[in-house]
């Protein structure tokens, strides 16, 4: 309650009563909010308001006022983090756009959206058309989201609905496939969905269970084995993995011919079926030549025709049918699965593609001291108070039972994190896509979050 004296000595400082009034009503507000949304005290939000008001004016406090207010608003009561892929948007994008503040006396209100809320007073509906304004705002593939949202727990099985929802998911991704030469397929299989025994109450139990893959976009419609999901009773989790598949650098090698997929077939059925490029018969053999500084890399072939040609730099031509395709040798496959796992291993590190290219294989002692020095540093993700305080919440409720763990340094306002190798549990798996919504999904098990 701000005595008389208070409120003179706040009007002499702003020296004008009407303002003195408004930013009273505010900072009433800010506190009111603050007990019913946030974790922090009200001492601290009117520290960080202090500490960012450059000079003792009525404008630069209503600014710093308003800005907690609308950060509060958006991160505890407007957003709903489940309705779109976490790794779509950054939440401090979010309130950047949102909690402009259009600068008027005492009739001073946001430019955007929140200016519509009663902000004591949050509504179901205020939810919806802030959610709304960010799709407009922000681009969101709404679709997507849907898809990747909707649990056939909903629907009864065998339902029309059902059937509509996997016929939405594989369209949606036929649609990214334009072009590819491939198609998408989901199916229900004939399987149901059996775990008596280990949780005899699951929603899950007697459910059908589906399927997906890519075919080729051909009447042959050839199967991409590479592409076969998992078993699921839920269709967004067949549609996240064949997006997932479709995004890999797996899929665009196969896509641009780097890579052989099964679709032509396995290495040994290739060589079975090869045959000479000039007869085409099959009655070709390999000449035995001596290996040399210069032609270790060769290996060569000859047939009775009379035609003879040879493999180049690990690489086997076949010919199947009209196909002419380059085969990579074991040695070749052994070293380019050597080299994709060691690059792997650095972007684990912390290191991006340029700096496995440029710093580390082509870069000069410097630049690969300066490659080693990023490694070796803890990554650091800045976020505001509202979302730290939202991890160690989850850290606290939810992961406390977990493998990983977090030193809370309030000090110097940093949280050290050491993620366990409990990810993909189930018991703990919502609980991290939460941890990852609120920061980036960092490359290392170990991170500060600051703020």
């Amino acid at each position: 309650m701000t005595t008389t004296m208070e409120f003179r000595l706040l009007k002499t400082i702003l020296g004008r009563e009407d303002e003195t009034k408004f930013i009273l009503e505010k900072f009433a507000l800010l506190e009111e909010l603050n007990k019913k949304y946030s974790k922090s005290t009200f001492d601290n939000e009117m520290i960080d308001i202090v500490d960012n008001v450059q000079d003792v004016l009525s404008c630069d406090v209503i600014v710093e006022t308003y800005k907690h207010l609308g950060e509060l608003i958006i991160t505890s009561a407007l957003m709903d983090y489940d309705w779109y892929s976490y790794d779509a948007l950054e939440i401090d994008d979010i309130i950047d756009c949102y909690c402009r503040v259009n600068l008027n006396g005492t009739n001073t209100t946001y430019d955007s959206i929140l200016s519509e809320f009663d902000f004591k007073n949050i509504t179901k509906d205020d939810i919806r058309k802030f959610n709304l304004a960010i799709q407009k705002d922000f681009k969101v593939d709404t679709e997507r989201a849907i898809l990747i949202e909707k649990t056939v727990l909903d629907y009864e099985d065998e339902s029309p609905e059902l059937a509509t929802l996997q016929y939405r998911a594989q369209e949606y991704i036929n649609k990214l496939l334009e072009g590819s030469g491939y198609k998408a397929e989901i199916w229900e299989t004939d399987d149901l969905y059996e775990d008596y025994e280990d949780n005899p109450e699951s929603d899950y139990n007697g459910r059908a269970m589906y399927e997906g893959k890519l075919v080729t976009d051909d009447e042959n419609e050839e199967e991409l084995e590479e592409s076969l999901t998992g078993r699921y009773c839920e269709i967004f989790a067949i549609f996240e993995e064949l997006l997932s598949f479709i995004e890999s650098d797996e899929f665009k090698e196969i896509k641009t011919g780097k890579k052989n997929s099964s679709i032509d077939g396995e290495l040994d059925s290739w060589l079975e079926d090869s045959c000479c490029p000039k007869c085409k018969g099959f009655d070709y053999e390999e000449d035995d030549i001596e290996h040399s500084a210069s032609n270790e890399h060769f290996r060569r072939w000859s047939c009775p025709c009379g035609a003879v040609w040879q493999e180049r730099y690990n690489l086997t031509k076949v010919f199947y049918g009209s196909k002419e395709v380059e085969v990579t040798s074991e040695e070749f496959d052994n070293l380019a699965f050597e080299n994709k796992k060691m690059a792997y291993f650095i972007e684990k590190l912390g290191l991006s593609i340029d700096d496995i290219t440029d710093n580390i294989i082509s870069g000069d002692n410097d630049q690969l001291n300066e490659a080693i020095k990023k490694a070796t540093q803890t990554p650091c993700f800045l976020v505001n108070r509202h979302i730290a305080q939202s991890v160690l919440v989850l850290f606290n409720n939810e992961l406390g039972h977990s493998d990983s763990k977090f030193i809370h340094d309030c000090d110097n306002q940093k949280i050290l994190v050491e993620l366990g190798g409990d990810l993909e549990d189930e018991e703990f798996e919502d609980s991290y896509k939460k941890l990852f919504k609120l920061i980036k999904k960092p490359n290392r098990n170990n991170f500060y979050i600051c703020y």
